[in-house]
């Protein structure tokens, strides 16, 4: 059994030459079976010919029939150089007339029946002829068959030479062409490979120092290159994952350098009010964290399938989250107006995470004394609004990017709040969208596909 190559060159040659050798095989026997096919149809043709022409000159006698005297059955009957003999045969299988040479043996044994019959045996061409089926007064002489041999051994046929010699030039051409046919099948194949190992060599650069490496296309085969473009598509992916990763840990530590600069100054003239500063400082370092792990778990998040009820995920963020807006001297409220059970595709786990942001959002970015409200519509938006100082319309494009803050002086938030938000939605199939409340605050609704 022959194996299977594991590379795509040696696949590709094998099976080029076994199709070859198939091909070469039919075609020879096929050649040479149509060769000697036509070679013992014009034989017989001329064999029939001979025996018609025979078969005219009988005529009846007293005792049957005979050839009619002087009649001349040409050369090729000759005693010396014709390569052919005939005889006649009358119904009881006595020979009645003949050629100058004897028919051989074989020939006289073959079976005569009333049909015209040819027979190849050993060197001989024989035909069989019954006489009625050509005569015009054929009913007027006795039943008999004219019987005609050819030896192909003799000089003056040509055909049999012919056949060998064609055959033997033909063993030598078959060998010589499928050897050429399997160089070339080699030489395509080795081009058509060349570019697979360029592509391979191009994929063995790619590392940490070289994520910007891609493979190249052009030159590929075309069944090869939806693979290279699935590739490159796949390394843009882990590019992006991986630069999100180097810049989540330099942010880390650039978010986390001040905050804990100032604990540190202030551990080291600690008292009673210094030390609860210091954990002010702490829970605002964990703050920061936290929100820093929150981004980076939602870049590889896959969205999930789980449903949800908007109304229900909204009121209950709300009272969690009521009593921080309460002891910050601000107020919070929840209108879920004419909504009863909105379904969103999307985990309440997140929701809360979502929602969560954008309230301590408001906590953070508005003065004591603000109003946060929010609402839910039938539709599946969600919106928290704040009668504060609003953001400027034309920062409000920068309050998606991360680690943006509106006062760069404060020290509590890493400005990821929206940005985290947009992440969610983006992953879920929902939009972020940053407005002007109707009091003149901020107004920030999240747009979710309710499911009907």
């Amino acid at each position: 059994m022959i194996r299977k190559p594991r590379s795509l060159y040696g696949q590709i040659i094998l099976a080029q030459s076994l199709v070859i050798l198939a091909i070469a095989l039919a075609l020879t026997f096929g050649l040479s079976f149509l060769l000697r096919q036509t070679a013992d149809d014009f034989v017989n043709g001329r064999l029939h010919r001979d025996a018609s022409r025979v078969a005219a000159a009988l005529v009846r006698n007293d005792h049957g029939i005979e050839l009619r005297p002087g009649a001349h059955m040409g050369i090729s009957f000759d005693a010396k150089q014709g390569s052919r003999t005939f005889g006649v045969f009358d119904d009881k299988g006595v020979l009645v007339a003949s050629s100058a040479r004897a028919l051989p043996p074989a020939a006289i044994r073959m079976e005569r029946t009333d049909k015209e019959s040819s027979f190849h045996h050993k060197s001989l061409n024989i035909l069989i002829m019954p006489i009625g089926n050509l005569l015009p007064a054929a009913g007027s002489l006795p039943r008999a068959w004219v019987v005609i041999a050819q030896d192909n051994r003799n000089p003056e046929v040509i055909v049999d030479d012919v056949i060998a010699f064609f055959l033997s030039r033909l063993v030598w051409l078959v060998p010589l062409t499928i050897l050429s046919l399997l160089l070339l099948t080699a030489f395509v194949a080795r081009q058509g490979t060349r570019a697979i190992a360029r592509v391979s060599r191009e994929a063995d650069l790619i590392g940490p120092g070289r994520l910007d490496q891609r493979l190249t296309i052009e030159g590929l085969p075309a069944e090869a290159q939806p693979l290279a473009r699935a590739t490159n598509r796949a390394l843009d992916r882990l590019e992006y994952a991986y630069l999100s990763q180097s810049e989540f840990v330099s942010n880390v530590a650039h978010e986390l350098r001040t905050p804990l600069a100032l604990i540190a100054l202030r551990a080291e003239v600690a008292d009673d009010q210094l030390k609860a500063q210091l954990l002010i400082g702490v829970k605002r370092a964990a703050r920061v964290i936290d929100q820093l792990l929150a981004l980076a778990s939602l870049e590889n998040a896959e969205r999930s399938s789980t449903t949800s009820d908007l109304v229900d995920a909204a009121r209950v963020t709300v009272e969690l989250y009521a009593p921080i807006v309460l002891n910050s001297g601000r107020s919070i409220s929840f209108d879920a107006g004419t909504a009863g059970v909105i379904a969103i595709r999307i985990p309440l786990g997140i929701i809360e995470i979502a929602l969560g942001n954008l309230i301590d959002n408001a906590i953070r970015h508005t003065p004591v004394g603000t109003r946060i409200v929010v609402s839910v519509a039938p539709s599946g938006s969600l919106e928290v609004a704040d009668d504060g100082p609003g953001i400027a319309a034309d920062q409000r494009s920068n309050a998606r990017k991360r680690y943006w803050r509106a006062d760069n002086s404060r020290s509590d938030s890493a400005g990821l709040g929206l940005a985290i938000v947009e992440r969610i939605m983006s992953t879920y199939g929902g939009a972020l969208n940053i407005g002007q409340s109707a009091d003149g605050g901020t107004s920030v609704v999240l747009a979710f596909t309710a499911i009907e």
